[in-house]
């Protein structure tokens, strides 16, 4: 029994029943979730234009993220006045993140066994989801969901598919990446710069490691690079620059200004790169189960020199920082919004991992040093003694077991819950709510304004169909 017992602890299955079990506190928390601030405004701006025209408005008038606003315009779970398909969305997408980190896994590491994919997809998923600055604005809030992290899953299928078409050269493969390419591109700025690193990196393979097959890869870059510019160079980028310009408090606004942007992209990667190493080990232990077994299979041929590879890494993580900083030109770090970090955060704890083990790959390839780690029971008790340590302690797995401990989850249900009973049985068209008091950090994310026309406050109304519907103020209070 002991030895069973033993087997399981220091083998896969340890690391997939603690994914899973990491992964359930969020799954139980999705069943409490609720639309608030952009979910209304999104969904009425459809409802009342219709598909087509609002894909127009938007790509004219706003943004763009083609593809997200295509995806949000027929999936959006308000369209079809779903609150249980809002609740299911945080939970299928997070299975959906771990489909997408087994696929690349698979395609990865080629001679490993299903279970060693499971295993390590598993431990990176808990680590995204460790390090993520907004568990709300990546897997809770709609919006959020399908403009950021959907853009992350469509890049981890987009590398996975172009390993694959690498080792088949299969057709399908090919387009698969290209379609999630293009999707990923579509998603959002932080995405595409992503997608065309990837590419990039591929495509200067091709040419200095076989240039017979670089014509392909050069019309890939070419046809993305396109895509890109169709997102990148939107008139509604620049008529949202115009409207944050003419709408912002701020003064100092420095709107479109490229030197401005990068000095701000560099001095604010800097510092988040600093307390970043704060989640080292997590990432450092993650490597240590990927690096358990001394024959990895891995599917990339180290052509470019590792300095390139670091280069690339580096310069793309202070880039992902630009579209902020040039679309809104403002001057105060604070106010960078979570779900961008959150794909900051996503890109770096992954291109970190393939940074090192291409290293290692190439040191043993070229240099035939040959870095390897013992697969002893002792070194997986460690492994997996500082996993749950740094899990259980740190990051977002934590504040969803302070959530359940707290029961504000409950709470807050309760009271938005009452809210929509408020609104369903009163006939008048204006209606007053109290404010929320719970505020559970894995579910919340806005709440409605006491001033009538605010922009949350005016979809919101019409959603319920109502003319207005506003937060009790302190006058409300005294009558």
């Amino acid at each position: 029994m002991l030895g069973y017992l033993k087997k399981i602890i220091t083998g896969h299955w340890f690391f997939i029943l603690f994914s899973a079990c990491c992964v359930l506190p969020f799954c139980i928390l999705s069943a409490f979730n609720h639309p608030s601030a952009d979910d209304f405004n999104i969904t009425y701006g459809i409802i009342e234009k219709g598909f087509w025209v609002a894909q127009v408005d938007w790509y004219l008038g706003w943004t763009g993220r083609f593809g997200s606003t295509a995806l949000l315009s027929f999936m959006h779970p308000l369209l079809y006045k779903s609150f249980f398909l809002y609740r299911l969305y945080p939970i299928l997408f997070l299975l959906i993140t771990w489909v997408a980190l087994y696929h690349l896994s698979r395609n990865l590491f080629l001679s490993q066994t299903k279970g060693f994919c499971l295993a390590t997809s598993g431990i990176s998923l808990i680590t995204m989801i460790c390090i993520l600055p907004s568990m709300v604005e990546g897997f809770f809030w709609v919006p959020g969901l399908f403009i950021y992290m959907l853009g992350n899953i469509f890049t981890i299928f987009f590398a996975s598919y172009l390993l694959a078409y690498e080792r088949t050269l299969k057709k399908s493969y090919y387009w698969l990446a290209i379609l999630f390419g293009i999707m990923a591109i579509g998603s959002n700025e932080e995405s595409l710069l992503i997608i065309m690193f990837i590419v990039g990196i591929w495509g200067l393979g091709k040419l200095i490691g076989n240039k017979k097959s670089f014509f392909k890869s050069s019309i890939t870059i070419v046809f993305l690079s396109i895509t890109a510019a169709f997102s990148l160079f939107a008139p509604g980028n620049k008529a949202r620059g115009e409207v944050i310009e003419t709408t912002s408090e701020i003064k100092e606004l420095m709107i479109h200004d490229f030197v401005f942007a990068l000095q701000r992209s560099l001095s604010h990667g800097t510092s988040d790169l600093i307390n970043w190493i704060f989640f080292g080990p997590l990432v450092l232990l993650t490597l240590l189960t990927l690096m358990l077994h001394q024959k990895l299979g891995l599917r990339i041929k180290p052509i470019l020199h590792p300095i390139i590879i670091w280069i690339g890494i580096l310069g793309i993580f202070f880039l992902l920082y630009f579209p902020y900083y040039y679309g809104t030109g403002s001057p105060y770090p604070q106010f960078f919004p979570k779900r961008t970090s959150n794909v900051i955060s996503f890109y770096l704890c992954f291109a970190l991992l393939i940074g090192i083990l291409y290293t290692l790959h190439w040191a043993k390839k070229i240099k035939n040093i040959n870095v390897s780690i013992p697969s002893s029971p002792r070194l997986i008790g460690f492994v997996s003694v500082g996993l749950i340590l740094i899990i259980l302690t740190t990051g977002n797995v934590k504040n969803a077991l302070k959530d359940l401990r707290s029961r504000d989850f409950i709470a807050y249900d309760q009271e938005l819950n009452a809210r929509y009973e408020q609104i369903a049985n009163t006939s008048s068209d204006t209606i007053i709510v109290d404010s929320l008091h719970f505020f559970p950090r894995t579910l919340y994310f806005d709440d409605l304004s006491s001033e009538p026309e605010n922009w949350k406050n005016v979809p919101y109304a019409a959603y319920f169909g109502k003319r207005v519907i506003r937060l009790k103020n302190a006058q409300d209070e005294l009558k």
